[in-house]
């Protein structure tokens, strides 16, 4: 492995864990174009770790107040009446998908050929889309309900299926329900923190770094620590850049990359 192929991946992680891009089409398309190996378990988690730590960093001021305002809220035996009472548990709603999904159920990637998931990935799109231009957006980040968590966690089914990004469920939900985007974006964020930390304990790390296939020699912690930075400041970037998006503004740029891996995928049928 070289240190462009560290970087390049850890780019790609840190914007595909943010954005409504799937991660692992991305690198099963360099993989069959570039003939690069797919980042393993070991490394897939150090790159997980940097995402989680740069969401972390982003939101750290609203999880203190949540966590803080859950705690209060567990001790004084009684309903959770504000939003940052009980929107701990609207988040751990919204994850069940995501740990269902990491911890009991498994479908290996080779189970459909890569132009299907192309095709899934083009009707994701499609969906965004439509759901983005029909709603009326009144909603606020303030006005999230558990019902509204519950349609969510349904719409995540897609993270069932492989090739597809997780928040595209949430997005998809909270426009059906009339949010705005800012309040969908918001939410969604928020919600990738303890999917990342599910995730991240899921993964097989059994290999010692010294072991890994695909790094060898004694550069072996500056391509980690390249790939990591890389993934690091990709994800911050892409957070400022996802949460910094106005009613006025769409999904266009996101929708034209999507439509970019899905057609990716599609050609393979003819290679």
């Amino acid at each position: 492995m070289t240190a462009i192929q560290s970087l390049i991946y850890g780019v790609i992680f840190g914007l595909t864990q943010i954005f409504p891009v799937s991660n692992q089409a991305t690198n099963e398309l360099i993989h069959f174009y570039l003939e690069w190996n797919v980042p393993n378990p070991t490394m897939t988690w150090y790159y997980t770790m940097a995402s989680l730590f740069a969401l972390f960093f982003v939101f750290r001021h609203d999880w203190a107040s949540l966590l803080s305002s859950f705690i209060r809220f567990l001790m004084s035996f009684r309903k959770p009446q504000t939003l940052d009472e009980y929107l701990p548990l609207i988040l751990i709603l919204i994850g069940l998908p995501a740990f269902l999904t990491e911890k009991f159920i498994h479908f290996p990637i080779t189970e459909l050929p890569l132009w299907i998931h192309g095709c899934l990935i083009g009707l994701g799109s499609f969906l965004l889309w439509l759901s983005d231009r029909r709603s009326k957006k009144v909603k606020k980040f303030y006005d999230w309900t558990p019902l509204d968590a519950l349609l969510i966690c349904i719409l995540q089914a897609v993270a069932i299926l492989p090739f597809e990004a997780r928040i595209l469920g949430i997005l998809i939900a909270a426009f059906l329900r009339n949010y705005s985007r800012q309040a969908a974006i918001k939410l969604a964020l928020l919600s990738t923190l303890p999917s990342l930390i599910i995730k991240a304990s899921s993964i097989d790390t059994h290999l010692k770094l010294s072991e890994l296939p695909w790094i060898e020699g004694e550069t072996t912690w500056i391509l980690v620590g390249l790939g990591c930075a890389a993934c690091f400041t990709a994800s911050l970037l892409a957070i400022q850049s996802f949460l910094s998006m106005t009613e006025n503004e769409s999904f266009g740029k996101i929708l034209f990359f999507r439509g970019l891996i899905g057609a990716g995928l599609i050609i393979t049928i003819w290679m």
